[in-house]
């Protein structure tokens, strides 16, 4: 089974971010700003997702799901929609494949909604404070490498069972049920 580690999540997380500052700015010379960041954002989004994707224990499904994402990926780019419906897609497509190949319950797949929220909101904060791509990038897939700790959060633990065995307390009820019956019959 493939496991992500915190090191290699936190590894990758500064290879898109410093790929997303230095492509942003390089780019941003040839395209307008507006482009860049959707092709930018795309990109990198795609690459993460490629990332959980093939760490994933399943075997089957991520393929497809990567040719899903990349298509509606593409529709949406040729579509030129704004910036924030493309990183509602980008972030609820991260989501989506979190909560497929990864989460195991509803509650760990609302805990990792709610991580990509907090991500995204430190994300636009860190734009906005420093104006820094690099740091904006590496704010919100440093959040995201907490992921992997969400199913050790949710894990539901069996709950102790102290009783008998089943077949001693099979034993015991029928021996109060005969002696109950015995007590009916005598009265």
């Amino acid at each position: 089974m493939k496991t992500i580690s915190l090191t290699q999540s936190i590894f990758i997380g500064l290879c898109l971010s410093i790929v997303g500052a230095v492509g942003f700015q390089t780019m941003s010379w040839v395209l307008p700003e507006g482009d860049v960041l959707q092709i930018i954002l795309s990109t990198i989004n795609f690459v993460y997702i490629a990332y959980l994707l093939f760490n994933s224990s399943h075997k089957t499904g991520r393929l497809s799901c990567l040719i899903l994402y990349s298509t509606a990926n593409i529709i949406l780019l040729l579509a030129f929609i704004s910036h924030e419906i493309l990183l509602i897609f980008l972030c609820s497509s991260i989501w989506l494949a979190r909560s497929i190949f990864f989460q195991k319950n509803l509650l760990a797949s609302i805990i990792d909604a709610l991580l990509i929220l907090i991500g995204y909101s430190v994300a636009l904060w860190t734009l906005s404070t420093t104006h820094s791509w690099f740091l904006t990038l590496w704010c919100f897939y440093l959040i995201q490498t907490l992921f992997i700790y969400i199913p050790q959060l949710t894990r539901i633990k069996k709950k102790q069972d102290n009783s008998l065995p089943d077949n001693q307390a099979f034993q015991i009820a029928y021996k109060n049920a005969t002696n109950a019956i015995k007590r009916i019959e005598n009265h």
